[in-house]
């Protein structure tokens, strides 16, 4: 399942190659600050506009594994339109499963509204009786974490498979 921009995430299609091209050479791509808290499209510098529409796309894939949700994110998870479909469907995933996974290995960016949803995703799982555990942190992610000391909060896996088996040990020990 793919949410925010569909398509291979390494495929880059036609009107987004006319729209770097037609950028002026001055107007470099440049990442916005590690706390950006997703201020308003408009009324963001053009390049960075173009960073976060067409460099760092959010997608998804999900996967079931022993009846574990895991979820592959790439990409940014921006306060926008990214974590609103992440927190959708973080909600839509505990409808059908009380255990996910978010592997986090190819999240490139995490900002303030990023984070504020893996925490509202966490509460929810924890609400209704779940967990989320967080897995394979880009070097990114992980530090945005420690930063913060949300490390604190979720249980972090170097693998996927190592946050899958907590859950089957964890289910096996009840």
């Amino acid at each position: 399942m793919t949410c925010c921009k569909t398509g291979d995430r390494n495929a880059i299609s036609d009107p987004v190659i006319r729209r770097l091209q037609s950028a002026p050479e001055e107007d470099t791509l440049q990442p916005p600050t590690l706390f950006d808290l997703g201020s308003n499209r408009q009324s963001l510098p053009r390049s960075t506009r173009l960073w976060r529409e067409v460099l760092m796309a959010l997608n998804t894939t999900t996967s079931r594994i022993d009846g574990v949700i895991v979820v592959y994110l790439s990409g940014a998870i921006f306060f926008g339109e990214e974590s609103t479909s992440l927190r959708i469907l973080g909600k839509d995933l505990l409808n059908r499963s009380r255990q996910i996974v978010l592997d986090l290995g190819d999240v490139t960016y995490i900002d303030s509204g990023g984070l504020g949803t893996l925490v509202a995703l966490y509460m929810s799982a924890r609400k209704v009786g779940g967990d989320i555990k967080l897995a394979n942190l880009s070097s990114h992610a992980h530090e945005v974490l420690q930063i913060t000391k949300l490390v604190r909060v979720f249980e972090v896996f170097d693998k996927a498979e190592d946050a899958i088996a907590s859950f089957i040990r964890a289910a096996a020990a009840t």
